[in-house]
């Protein structure tokens, strides 16, 4: 168990919460990236991480309806269906800055959250596997462009931050309609419904096609500790973080040893 921060007591409080609603409900969850590291390497959180990341599979409607009706009123759900190409669940009580924020704007102030990104089915041919990922990808980033508030400041590849300073010059929130690109990704990715796959990926997430897995990795899910509660990790999680991360059980550099956003809270 790692010595928690106040952020991280604040995101603990959140999950504690959500995997509870799941756990009674019988929605199927898994804790995801550095979450589930942090799980098995840590028994909780990395000691200098700043988010939480769920997976939970694509058909979330049951989902979204027992958060809305179960959880405390200070807890509020961000995108879904046609508004984002994933959830994420956020603490109205609290602000917080954070400084990786946004390409166009100064800091602004936020809330908690907590991803919820959606598994997706994937056809077992390994040619079609590729291309439908790549679909996917495709219209997920030209609904990023769509949307430049949800662009952040992060390391990118010369192509990627060229893709990212153009964008800027032609204002492609101006050009392209946000609505229909997310609606052509969750038409695609309805095609192969997680339930009838034999492999999976989670959307979109840090890792690109390295979270292409067979489903069997997640199967049930195993329940560990997390900090001062217990939460369910893929089944062959070992599998799972060796594709992530490769020799996941080796600390990275003390240099490396940095949050992703940078968290301070403000109220």
């Amino acid at each position: 168990m790692s010595k928690m921060g106040e952020y991280q007591q604040i995101l603990l409080d959140m999950l504690k919460e959500i995997t509870s609603l799941c756990d009674r409900m019988r929605i199927p969850y898994y804790l995801a990236e550095g979450t589930c590291l942090g799980a098995i390497r840590h028994n909780g959180f990395i000691p200098w991480d700043d988010d939480v990341d769920i997976v939970i599979p694509d058909n979330y409607a049951e989902f979204l309806y027992s958060c809305q009706k179960y959880l405390s009123p200070r807890y509020k759900i961000m995108g879904g269906l046609f508004k984002d190409e994933n959830l994420r669940i956020i603490d109205t009580s609290v602000r917080i800055k954070r400084p990786d924020n946004i390409v166009d704007k100064k800091d602004k102030l936020i809330h908690p959250w907590i991803d919820i990104i959606m598994l997706y089915g994937l056809p077992d041919n390994r040619i079609l596997k590729r291309i439908h990922y790549f679909r996917l990808f495709f219209y997920q980033k030209l609904f990023k462009l769509s949307d430049r508030e949800h662009i952040y400041k992060r390391k990118r590849g010369k192509f990627a931050a060229l893709v990212v300073y153009f964008s800027g010059l032609i204002h492609t929130e101006k050009l392209i309609n946000g609505y229909s690109q997310l609606k052509r990704l969750k038409n695609i990715g309805a095609k192969y419904l997680f339930e009838n796959s034999n492999y999976v990926v989670a959307f979109h997430t840090w890792y690109g096609v390295k979270e292409i897995m067979p489903k069997e990795v997640y199967g049930d899910g195993v329940m560990v500790p997390f900090e001062t509660i217990k939460a369910r990790v893929p089944q062959k999680f070992d599998e799972y973080l060796t594709q992530l991360y490769g020799d996941y059980k080796q600390l990275p550099p003390e240099s490396e040893r940095v949050g992703k956003h940078q968290i301070t809270i403000v109220e």
